[in-house]
């Protein structure tokens, strides 16, 4: 977010608590992208700068714009490869693959989670007579070779997808390390020192934990704290 200048994707289970809500640069006309059945859904919220004076009516925008799989892939290409865009898709797709794994790399450095098991939507399908091109190794592999393989391959067959979700008092459901989030409305979410991730083996309950509120002269009392559950999130295999 910090290096776009215009407009940014966010993740589709982000947390928008009303604290992350404000948080977000809405100048920058944030959007969500999903796919589905050769489809794209392209989400975007805007709002007028007035929405933090509580004196001035607040303006809200919201739009929805469905484009086909092909029609979103062939507009990645010049406008004058486009009636052919299949066959300079590999190289777009090299380069779109080579800016990501850079990005994930430095990520992961910084203590980043990241999706090792993320793959990009399947080509459209192509015309009758067609074929669409096989694209290079480096662009259909998992991950990148020097990111951490530790959360690659799950321990067994069955295991739960990653971003799987539990509460406190539940039983673990998939032995691993577990993201904790806490409530919107608190510090923890937002202060380094609290964030918490742990390991689980399957069946143990799922602890809650101090959460922090805020509160007047909080600097010099320090922050109300309170045990109460918490939503976990799986973030890797061990």
């Amino acid at each position: 977010m910090a290096d776009s200048e215009y407009s940014f994707q966010l993740d589709g289970e982000i947390d928008l608590s009303p604290h992350n809500w404000q948080r977000i640069n809405w100048i920058a006309s944030p959007t969500w992208r999903f796919y589905a059945d050769n489809v794209v859904a392209k989400i975007e919220f805007d709002r007028s700068p007035t929405w933090e004076d509580p004196k001035q009516p607040g303006t809200a925008l919201l739009s929805v714009k469905f484009q086909s799989m092909e029609s979103y892939l062939r507009s990645e290409i010049e406008e004058k490869d486009r009636a052919n865009w299949r066959a300079f898709w590999p190289a777009k797709a090299k380069w779109y693959r080579e800016r990501r794994d850079s990005a994930e790399i430095r990520l992961q450095r910084a203590g980043k989670h990241i999706d090792l098991h993320y793959q990009d939507p399947p080509l459209p399908p192509p015309p009758p007579g067609q074929q669409n091109p096989l694209l290079p190794p480096e662009v259909t592999r998992p991950a990148h070779p020097l990111l951490k393989p530790a959360a690659l391959v799950p321990p067994q067959r069955d295991a739960l997808p990653l971003g799987t979700t539990c509460h406190s008092g539940e039983p673990c459901p998939q032995s691993g390390i577990w993201h904790a989030q806490f409530p919107g409305r608190s510090v923890s979410n937002r202060q380094a020192g609290f964030e918490v991730q742990r390991f689980f083996t399957q069946g143990k309950l799922m602890p809650s934990l101090p959460v922090h509120y805020p509160r007047l002269l909080d600097r010099w009392r320090g922050y109300r704290e309170q045990v109460e559950p918490v939503r976990w999130i799986l973030m890797a295999y061990q």
